[in-house]
């Protein structure tokens, strides 16, 4: 199984949960409740239970959150296929599932805002997504041997001699 890392890592990357910059993990709910100043924008894994929460610095309260794929079904896709080309195959998965997801999202930050109207959107936004996953994947997945070829007299173009 994918370490934990792995799969924090893939979840940042592919922003789920939406707004999350970082992800902690505590042992359970007294260690979550013990933490004396939690981040902003910051989820904290309680391991007993596998729920991420996030802290509402509005309401003082900490909140559950809805991910859109599990850590498990991430950490097979990353033992199968490795980080960079698993991302576009997780966010094909989430892209599946928005059409129980018809919600709207907001997420405001220092940067900038985002906000998703509709299932078009949302499913736009994974789709563009997914695509530039693949096109990483693509790209990281060439391969160099180290040789080179020396010519003497290079045609560059065809024509005559």
């Amino acid at each position: 199984m994918a370490a934990f890392t792995d799969i924090v890592e893939l979840r940042l990357k592919i922003k789920d949960p939406l707004g999350v910059i970082a992800i902690l993990s505590v042992a359970d709910a007294t260690a979550r409740l013990a933490v004396t100043s939690p981040g902003r924008q910051t989820a904290y894994k309680q391991l007993d239970t596998g729920t991420y929460y996030i802290y509402d610095t509005d309401l003082s309260t900490w909140e559950a959150l809805d991910l859109l794929i599990s850590d498990d079904r991430i950490g097979v896709l990353i033992d199968l296929y490795g980080i960079a080309k698993s991302c576009a195959r997780v966010v094909k998965d989430i892209m599946a599932e928005l059409g129980q997801k018809l919600y709207v999202s907001r997420t405001q930050d220092g940067a900038g805002s985002t906000q998703y109207q509709s299932l078009r959107d949302l499913y736009e936004f994974y789709k563009a997504l997914s695509g530039t996953f693949e096109e990483e994947a693509s790209e990281e997945s060439g391969t160099s041997t180290g040789r080179y070829l020396r010519m003497r007299k290079p045609c560059i173009g065809g024509g005559m001699r």
